[in-house]
């Protein structure tokens, strides 16, 4: 099987696809290969996620749009190879694709690709859980893409702006992500009742079943 894992950044993608790589899957991690072709420092970072974080920096800060124009076009060079790789059968028959919450800002034909060729799941975050995501950025930052929505009013101090937007981005990319999904698993589901990659996968085999989750 070949998946593909779509969501916000802390939602639980990079867990599963480790416990599905510890059940055999070849993993494909989009974050990594992306700080591979940042630098070498960059990519041999302990914490993979803060050193991207910090590398891209904040939205009002100065080279934030060209840091953040380059992480974009260095995410469609990856999931090009991804793909491509996909495409040959280089990958082998079970694949997960660790993808970052930036996604789905790639051109619709990529994203297409990708879900004719994975299972693409997509974790759920509701609204509360959404708070929980915004609280942890508010401490540590990582690499976002604001996709033009950070605009703080007149007057607004920049932790209040960004508590704002930062709420409004995640309301719009899980409108993105629900767009693309093959499967989209409820946060009680993914997070609590599923136990292991077995019980994640045998979920998925009954996609097409007309099974709700």
């Amino acid at each position: 099987m070949r998946v593909a894992l779509i969501g916000m950044a802390g939602i639980g993608k990079s867990t599963w696809a480790g416990r599905l790589e510890r059940k055999g899957f070849l993993r494909l991690d989009c974050d990594r290969m992306i700080a591979g072709r940042l630098s070498r420092e960059l990519a041999g970072a302990g914490d993979l996620i803060a050193a991207l974080g910090s590398w891209m920096g904040l939205p009002w800060e100065a080279g934030y749009e060209e840091r953040a124009a380059q992480y974009q076009r260095l995410e469609a060079s990856v999931m090009e190879e991804i793909l491509g790789s996909l495409a040959a059968g280089g990958t082998g028959d079970d694949v997960v694709v660790d993808t970052t919450g930036s996604v789905i800002y790639l051109a619709d034909e990529m994203l297409a690709d990708l879900a004719e060729r994975c299972v693409v799941v997509h974790l759920t975050a509701p609204p509360e859980v959404r708070r929980r995501l915004l609280e942890a950025y508010l401490v540590r930052p990582g690499p976002v893409l604001w996709h033009g929505m950070f605009l703080p009013e007149p007057g607004e101090a920049l932790d209040e702006a960004v508590a704002r937007c930062y709420e409004r981005l995640l309301e719009d990319r899980e409108r993105r992500y629900t767009r693309w999904a093959g499967v989209s698993l409820p946060h009680s589901l993914h997070r609590r009742e599923l136990a292991d990659a077995d019980a994640f996968l045998e979920v998925l085999r009954y996609r097409g079943s007309g099974l709700e989750f």
